[in-house]
């Protein structure tokens, strides 16, 4: 946000994404993309129909997350929300067919009923899956199927794009990965 000139910021409603990852609906228009004026135009342009991850939203608190689509059908535009380098969120235009899938990474992976293996995604999203899902890799989501269309494993050689700290917004190759004694890899 500007340092000056508002004085009130919008929080995001509670979502797919948590409050420190996301960003309201309606600063990401006003502010972000200079594509309205404010709140109230905001509400109008959802009346028209915004789609985030293909559905349609009404809510001018939603929160916009890392890897979103945001597309707008009156302009024929479509976003992808990345980390620039200082690790903030902002839109990157795309194409149609880019605005089609969605990359999300496997936060969780869980048995429930039944023994099936159920697939925790960063958006939020769940779907079953088997046990050649592990936690740390990535899945390509088609967002009009609602389904998985590939499994983008976490291993030496996979292309990563790092989402904080001092190289936040890099795209770099994973050469190892470590495994420590402790409580965490």
């Amino acid at each position: 946000l500007p340092r000056k000139g508002r004085t009130w910021a919008q929080k995001p409603s509670p979502g797919p994404h948590g409050l420190e990852d996301s960003i309201p609906l309606t600063v990401l228009l006003r502010d972000v993309l200079k594509y309205v004026d404010s709140a109230h135009e905001t509400k109008k342009v959802l009346q028209k129909g915004i789609l985030v991850d293909g559905r349609k939203i009404t809510d001018l608190r939603f929160p916009i997350g890392l890897m979103d689509v945001l597309s707008l059908p009156a302009e024929g535009k479509s976003y992808r929300i990345l980390v620039d380098s200082k690790g903030r969120l902002m839109p990157v235009e795309i194409s149609e067919k880019d605005a089609k899938v969605k990359l999300c990474k496997v936060k969780k992976k869980t048995t429930i009923a039944g023994k099936k293996i159920q697939i925790g995604l960063h958006d939020g999203r769940t779907f079953l899956g088997d046990n050649h899902y592990k936690v740390g890799d990535s899945v390509k989501f088609d967002l009009h199927s609602k389904k998985v269309a590939e499994k983008l494993e976490l291993k030496n050689g996979a292309r990563c794009l790092v989402i904080q700290g001092r190289h936040a917004g890099k795209v770099a190759k994973l050469e190892e990965i470590i495994e420590r004694e402790g409580s965490m890899d």
